[in-house]
């Protein structure tokens, strides 16, 4: 017997659509046990800063008075631009005695932020996650701020603000993995693409020598 195996349109197509899921669902149960394991803001300190670390938490004060470069802002340290956001950087403590800088787009959290007064509000929840700034920033400070200790500013991360979603991706995945499975079936399982052929040369030759053992 031989066993011939073509793969038609449909079975790539199917596989494919698998393939797909299988990288959603993957990337959804990653974030997911990620999202389970993040930081939080209000305990945030040194120690635990690793790039690609998740960050969930309230932002309930934030620094004013610091100027970068020659920029205008003075409760807003700097504006960074994508092709699709515009980040403002917030500089807040951690721990004792440290700073580290934020970087917000929402402006719901930027209205919400800009109506602290002295850099000081209601909670304003956030989700993040940690990077390595872009580039070194350089800063002013305003002659109020006497307490600012430059020296403890944390200049070799920084918080992205991100939208932490797992459940699409997984929900997404596990979606088209079912739907992989049933076009797989409705296509013929596995006899779609894998076709047994009987070898008629060996056929014959069992059949003569079975007569020849009943003569």
């Amino acid at each position: 017997m031989k066993y011939n195996v073509s793969f038609t349109k449909r079975i790539i197509f199917t596989a494919i659509i698998f393939i797909i899921g299988v990288i959603f669902l993957s990337v959804g149960l990653r974030s997911y046990i990620k999202y389970s394991n993040a930081l939080h803001l209000e305990t945030l300190n040194q120690q635990d800063l690793k790039t690609g670390k998740y960050i969930v938490g309230n932002i309930d004060t934030y620094i004013e008075g610091i100027r970068y470069e020659n920029n205008i802002y003075y409760n807003v340290n700097q504006v960074h631009m994508t092709a699709w956001k515009t980040y403002d950087y917030y500089a807040m403590p951690i721990e004792e005695d440290s700073y580290i800088t934020l970087l917000i787009a929402d402006d719901s959290v930027k209205a919400q932020l800009d109506a602290f007064e002295n850099g000081h509000g209601e909670p304003v929840y956030f989700e993040g996650i940690i990077i390595e700034p872009s580039k070194q920033l350089t800063y002013e400070l305003d002659e109020t701020m006497e307490d600012f200790n430059p020296e403890n500013f944390v200049d070799s991360f920084a918080i992205k603000e991100t939208k932490l979603t797992y459940r699409n991706p997984i929900i997404l995945g596990i979606l088209l993995l079912v739907f992989s499975i049933f076009l797989f079936f409705i296509a013929g399982g596995s006899n779609s693409f894998i076709s047994v052929e009987t070898d008629k040369t060996d056929y014959d030759l069992y059949v003569n020598t079975l007569n020849k053992d009943k003569e």
